[in-house]
């Protein structure tokens, strides 16, 4: 009778630990996002977030950075936006002078959000256009509007695919 019991065991502990495995893989499926839905989505939470925070509004640079640094730039793939920035000399550039660059292509982006944050009024909304993409492509530009100053302005992200991102996108530029 044990040595049926041990089987039983083994079978059930197998079909648990496969049924977490799977309700883990459809966890990690749902987590990523098209990626009009993804900029939509982090617009939102970053405009909701910024209109709440009258530090944020008021332009307080160490909330701003926080926020940009948490909010946005996790999502941004760095060294292929200074490899595009830098041109042909970072391929010149030694390992050193690329991870200097790419630090210092933060910090350049980190002014430009919170900037660009500082200004934002109750009014301002994010417009997605519609998405010219197939499910299956791994790089795509999501054409968005910022609306709420005198006139719309245009804003494109160009996104790649990326495993290690929790909604499956990553800005390239």
């Amino acid at each position: 009778m044990t040595s049926r019991l041990i089987p039983r065991r083994v079978f059930s502990s197998t079909l648990l630990t496969g049924l977490l495995l799977c309700m883990s893989a459809t966890h990690v499926i749902a987590a990523e996002q098209a990626p009009d839905q993804f900029i939509q989505n982090m617009s939102n939470e970053i405009l909701d977030i910024v209109r709440k925070d009258p530090a944020l509004k008021a332009g307080d640079l160490q909330k701003i950075s926080v926020l940009v640094d948490t909010k946005i730039l996790t999502h941004i793939n760095f060294q292929r936006m200074t490899a595009a920035a830098v041109g042909p000399g970072w391929r010149q550039a030694s390992p050193d002078q690329q991870k200097r660059l790419q630090e210092e292509f933060k910090m350049l982006l980190m002014r430009s959000y919170s900037g660009a944050l500082s200004q934002v009024k109750d009014n301002y909304s994010i417009v997605v256009k519609p998405l010219r993409a197939q499910a299956t492509d791994n790089e795509v530009v999501v054409r968005t509007e910022i609306r709420g100053g005198s006139e719309p302005v245009s804003l494109d992200y160009r996104l790649e695919k990326s495993p290690d991102s929790p909604t499956g996108w990553r800005s390239e530029e």
